[in-house]
Formats: C-alpha cells, sequence, structure tokens
C-alpha cells in the first residue's frame, strides 16, 4: 500500500496525495520538487516571451540588431552599408516603411513604380553570381522560421515545413548550409534536431532539402519555399520542372496566409519558368509576386571588380549572364512544350507492325557506358509521318546484346536496314550486318536533323507516340547560333537527347524520302486556320501558333 502525504492542506484537511518514492511528502508539498516544477514555469514563460518577442520584430530591425541577424552581416569584416540595395529588396518583400532614396532603388531593380502595401506571396530574385541571393535567401528562410508564430496555421501536433528546393542536394546544401550555420550561431537554443538533410526547430517547424521533383513536394502544410537556381532545373521526364514544381508546392501553401515562395537564380535562355515571370511579371506593380533583377557589383558592392572585367573580356556573353544578370539571348528552345503537346497523339504508345505498311528505321547507337541506344521506327501516310515505335536500352547495357535486341524489332517491321551516325568507326555496319540489317551512315549532322524535324513540328507533319522522356529531351535542346554557318541544336550538360535524336532522325529520313517541299503556296496550307470572326487575341493557342509557322518560314527565307 503506497504512503500518503502527511502535509495539511491551507483548509487544514489531511492532504492524502501519494507521497514521493520514500518520503513522507507529495510533490506539491515537497519543497524540492515544488521548486523545479515552478522553475519550468518559469523557464516556459520565458520562452513564451522570447517568442512573443521575436514576432514584434520586422526582418530589418532583425538584421539591425546585434541579437540577430547583425553579426552574420558583419563577419569577415563586413559591414552593413554594403547590404543597403538587399535591405531595400527585403522592406519590399516585407512591405516595410521606404525613403525616397529606397523608393529609386526599388523602382530601379524591379521596374515597379508602386511600393508593396502587404507581403509578397513569391519572389523572384534574378541576380549576377556572388551576389549573395544565397545568403540572403537563407536569411529570409530563418527569419520566417523563428519571428513568424505559424501556430494558427497548424493543427495539432502537426509540422510546417520550409523547403530548399534545387536540381540536386549537392546545390541545396549551399543555402541548407547557410541557414544551419545562422541557426546554431545566433538561435542555437531553436535547434531541436539536425540532421543531414534536416533541421528541426522547436516551434514545429523543420527545414529540409527537396530536389527539383514535382512528386517529393506533395502533401506538406508549406509556410516557405526556396527554389534554388530556379532558371537550371532540368528534368529527363520535362523541359524545365519548375513549372510543375511550383504549381505542386502552391496547394500546400494555400493554407498558410502568410506563406512564401523565394525563387534565386542567376538568368540563363530565354525560356523555362524563370524566364516566363520575368516576362510577365517584371515592372507590372503585381500585388502579389515581385521579379528583382540586377547585376552582381550592384548588390554586393565588395565583389573584386578586376575579376567581373576579365570575366567580360574573355567571354561578353556568357559574362552578361552570370555578372550582369542578362538572360542569353543566344540560346532558345527550338520545341516549344505546346508545339510537342500538338503533335503528340495522347495514349499512343506505339503502333504494331502492319505488312501493307513500309517503314524505316534510325538508331542512335551508344557503347553503353553512359548513353541510352534508341531506335525508332515510323511510316508515312498521306502527307504525315507517322511515329509508329521507339525503344531505349538504357546505359550500362552490352551494344552487342542492345544491337541483337533491336535487329529482332526491325525484322517485325520488315525493315533491313536501318539508318544512324558514323558511331565507333565500323562496328556498327559489321555488328547490324551479322544480326542480318544493313547499316547506312546518315547524311546529316544532329543539328541539321533537328532543325528539320522543327519544321515538321511547326507544319504539324508528324505525329508522335505519347513518350515521356521523348517529350522531356525534346523540349530540354537548345538552340544556339554558330559562328561559321547554322545554328546547332543540342542537349544541355549533364542531360540527353538519345530518344528525341532517334524520333527525330526517322521522321526527318521518311521527310527526305517523300520531297515535301516548304514553298509559300504548301506552307500556306499548313496555316492554321478558323472560322472565328470575333475580334483578334494575339495570345490565343491558334494565333501563337501562327506566328511560330510565320517566324519560321522567315528564318528559314521561304516568304
Amino acid at each position: 500500500m503506497s504512503r500518503q502525504c502527511k502535509q495539511l492542506k491551507n483548509d487544514g484537511t489531511p492532504c492524502k496525495a501519494p507521497a514521493m518514492h520514500g518520503g513522507d511528502l507529495c510533490p506539491f508539498h515537497d519543497p524540492a520538487s515544488r521548486a523545479k516544477a515552478l522553475s519550468k514555469r518559469e523557464e516556459k514563460k520565458v520562452a513564451v516571451s522570447k517568442n512573443l518577442e521575436l514576432t514584434m520584430i520586422d526582418i530589418v530591425e532583425a538584421i539591425e540588431s546585434d541579437d540577430y541577424f547583425r553579426p552574420l552581416l558583419m563577419a569577415d569584416g563586413g559591414d552593413v552599408k554594403s547590404w543597403k540595395n538587399w535591405i531595400v529588396c527585403l522592406k519590399a518583400i516585407f512591405a516595410l516603411e521606404m525613403d525616397n532614396e529606397e523608393k529609386r532603388i526599388y523602382s530601379e531593380f524591379t521596374g515597379n513604380s508602386e511600393i508593396p502595401k502587404k507581403l509578397l506571396k513569391e519572389v523572384y530574385l534574378i541576380i549576377g553570381r556572388r551576389g549573395g541571393k544565397s545568403f540572403i535567401s537563407a536569411l529570409i528562410a530563418v527569419y520566417l522560421a523563428l519571428f513568424k508564430d505559424w501556430s494558427m496555421c497548424l493543427k495539432a501536433g502537426e509540422m510546417g515545413w520550409i523547403f530548399v528546393v534545387a536540381s540536386d542536394r549537392h546545390q541545396a546544401r549551399v543555402v541548407q548550409n547557410y541557414i544551419g550555420h545562422m541557426l546554431n550561431k545566433q538561435f542555437p537554443e531553436k535547434v531541436e534536431k539536425e540532421l543531414k538533410e534536416s533541421i528541426y526547430l522547436t516551434n514545429n517547424i523543420t527545414i529540409e532539402i527537396r530536389t527539383s521533383s514535382w512528386r517529393g513536394v506533395r502533401g506538406y502544410t508549406i509556410v516557405a519555399v526556396i527554389c534554388d537556381e530556379l532558371a537550371f532545373w532540368r528534368g529527363e521526364d520535362g523541359a524545365n520542372p519548375g513549372k510543375e514544381i511550383i504549381r505542386a508546392l502552391r496547394p500546400g501553401m494555400i493554407t498558410v496566409p502568410e506563406s512564401m515562395l523565394i525563387a534565386i537564380s542567376t538568368p540563363y535562355a530565354k525560356s523555362g519558368v524563370l524566364w516566363d515571370v520575368y516576362d510577365k511579371k517584371y515592372g507590372t506593380n503585381d500585388e502579389h509576386v515581385m521579379v528583382w533583377k540586377a547585376p552582381t557589383d550592384v548588390m554586393n558592392p565588395t565583389i573584386n571588380k578586376e575579376e567581373i572585367k576579365r570575366a567580360y573580356e574573355n567571354d561578353p556573353i556568357a559574362a552578361a549572364a552570370e555578372w550582369g544578370a542578362e538572360f542569353r539571348s543566344s540560346i532558345t528552345s527550338p520545341f516549344d512544350p505546346e508545339d510537342i503537346k500538338a503533335v503528340r497523339v495522347e495514349g499512343r504508345r506505339l503502333l504494331l507492325p502492319n505488312s501493307e505498311i513500309r517503314y524505316k528505321a534510325f538508331v542512335d547507337p551508344s557503347a553503353g557506358k553512359v548513353d541510352s541506344f534508341t531506335l525508332g521506327i515510323a511510316h508515312q501516310e498521306h502527307e504525315k509521318i507517322i511515329l509508329d515505335r521507339l525503344e531505349e536500352i538504357q546505359a550500362p547495357c552490352d551494344p552487342k546484346v542492345a544491337t541483337k535486341e533491336f535487329c529482332e524489332i526491325l525484322k517485325e517491321y520488315k525493315c533491313h536496314q536501318v539508318v544512324g551516325d558514323k558511331f565507333a568507326g565500323n562496328w556498327c555496319s559489321n555488328e547490324f550486318r551479322d544480326n542480318g540489317i544493313k547499316y547506312i551512315d546518315v547524311d546529316k549532322s544532329k543539328s541539321e536533323i533537328y532543325l528539320i524535324f522543327q519544321t515538321l513540328v511547326l507544319s504539324r507533319l508528324v505525329e508522335l507516340l505519347d513518350n515521356i522522356r521523348m517529350t522531356g529531351q525534346f523540349q530540354n535542346l537548345e538552340r544556339r547560333p554558330h559562328v561559321g554557318g547554322r545554328d546547332t541544336i543540342d542537349h544541355p550538360r549533364k542531360l540527353k537527347d538519345d530518344m528525341a535524336n532517334a524520333a527525330a532522325g526517322v521522321c526527318v529520313i521518311i521527310y527526305k524520302d517523300i520531297h515535301l517541299k516548304l514553298g509559300p503556296e504548301y506552307m500556306a496550307q499548313r496555316l492554321p486556320t478558323t472560322t472565328y470572326s470575333g475580334p483578334l487575341n494575339i495570345n490565343s493557342p491558334h494565333e501563337q501558333q501562327r506566328n511560330r509557322v510565320l517566324q519560321k518560314l522567315r528564318d528559314e527565307g521561304v516568304i
């Protein structure tokens, strides 16, 4: 039988509460236990008071305070004054008051004439390299994590998330390292647990690294997102996944009124979600979205200007993008997503062989170590070129085994010859010959094939299979001007175009056979027509397609 407390209550009656183990008093009447409980209560009051204090401080006050961010900005002999333009940017993001000089700076780098009146929902910072954008985005993330009270937006036991999203985990860790340093240096008591890719805070907020995949960001309550180097997000299954990822993020942010999306990047080509946002939102006085564009030396006046000068002397175009924050007009996307979508037959994965049809084939061979070994089979049907089959054997693979497998497929379609590039000298011709198929070297470069195929897509002369990897590779391609003559088209570094090459190659060799001429009369028949007689809408899909075809005709000298 447990012992009872022998102390009396305030009314003089026995307490009778269970006594502490080995004692005569309950925890409430034991002086040491009572003092400990009171101490915990006081600690909790202090913590609540400090949290309340944080929520009453705006981001500029936090930067100017020695208790918060000022020591971080002053590290390595820095000066808060050198962050002047960034402070104006932060005032715009959080709708803080500005003086006349700050308003001038704001207008110069946003193109806007109206100062934001409320917290922005989306911020796109297009800044040259080493301009401080990673540090500032990390500072914003820490501020949102600790200086904002998200408890009203979270259910009991629910976690709020701040995602750092980048093309790969290595890139994301640049911002994550800044965040971890800030928290451990200035707010160590707020860090509950730190893992390799996550930082758990004591207020139910977690900061976590994510790669640029729309599948990995669904199903969370999101208070903030940092999209790092947005211009360089690429994927095998989509030209630029930025649009899909941001679309996937927004539902997770909709229940959090003051949630924020911050995209930071050095600019690249005039394509993709960053260019689209800049093109549509820069200088529009949008109350929800701000685009801030500035060169490196403006945002970071401490930068070595001699280094930037040498970069401009060596490669003016690249330097203008990397240091001047200018989009590269020399790099364009040859295949608009809408055009590829228009020639793709939804749901069609392959067409089985038909004995009454004459097929052509194109192969993109590989040594099997890095690139895929791909095969495209197609046929002509009236004025259309139909892609029937597209096969890929991904690396690593044995090229001899891949060749044999593809030869069996070619025989199913009664293709006794295949066209491909001069890969590995005579290896291809010998290997295909040994498997009963004649191998013919293609007479065009890859860029020439893509340039012709671009015309076929624009004029809607092809029907492609519904293959997400092929579609993504087409949209990944980049068109660059060439000093010696016609433009070159190729995939970006670290990506592939094996399936796109096989699909385009087989369509182009059929196009060559049927000798379709791109004369004005023929192309006029390919232009989209409409019976609509209302006001002209230049932004309609019909007019955009018509303008693309007309521009292509002008580029090729047809009209």
